[in-house]
């Protein structure tokens, strides 16, 4: 069958998309570079961004490679929202710890999911997600919503939810 075709590899790449495809050891792969249906029904606990009516950027990466300050800068060329997808940063009264922006920050550019709940208070990934979904369906048309943070895990329960339902 079409799916299981053999595609040919030159210096480790797919020759049909020029990328570097998966290839097991064992036995040729399929071309890993197709384009991915993003409007399919998610039928998961929270339905990830299923709700979401608008494209939704996601600024991600490691601890202090400065998400925050690229949120910013562009915020200097379009009315932007930051939507904050830190697990710590959900904390009140730890800012030192945690980098959050700078109250003059915040004046000028607004954030949503910062200081939200009291430490010691448990907060989980499905909590976020379901948060996450109604801060973003709260935030008018004339601002355009940023999600930055660098917990993976909220991020993929925001997008993707988290488990199928029984």
């Amino acid at each position: 069958p079409p799916s299981r075709r053999v595609r040919r590899w030159i210096h480790g790449r797919c020759a049909t998309c020029w990328m570097r495809c998966s290839r097991a050891p064992f036995r040729p792969t399929m071309c890993t570079d197709g384009q991915r249906s993003f409007n399919y029904r998610v039928s998961s606990w929270n339905g990830g961004l299923a709700g979401v009516k608008r494209v939704v950027p996601i600024i991600v990466g490691p601890t202090a490679v400065g998400k925050t300050d690229l949120a910013v800068a562009l915020a200097e060329h379009w009315p932007l929202t930051v939507v904050s997808a830190d697990s710590r940063q959900i904390y009140r009264n730890l800012d030192i710890g945690t980098a959050k922006p700078s109250r003059k920050v915040r004046q000028h550019v607004p954030h949503v999911g910062l200081d939200v709940i009291d430490p010691g208070e448990r907060y989980s990934a499905g909590r976020f997600a379901v948060d996450a979904v109604t801060w973003l369906a709260g935030i008018g048309r004339a601002r355009q919503p940023v999600v930055v943070g660098g917990t993976g895990f909220y991020i993929k329960a925001l997008v993707d939810g988290l488990f199928l339902e029984p």
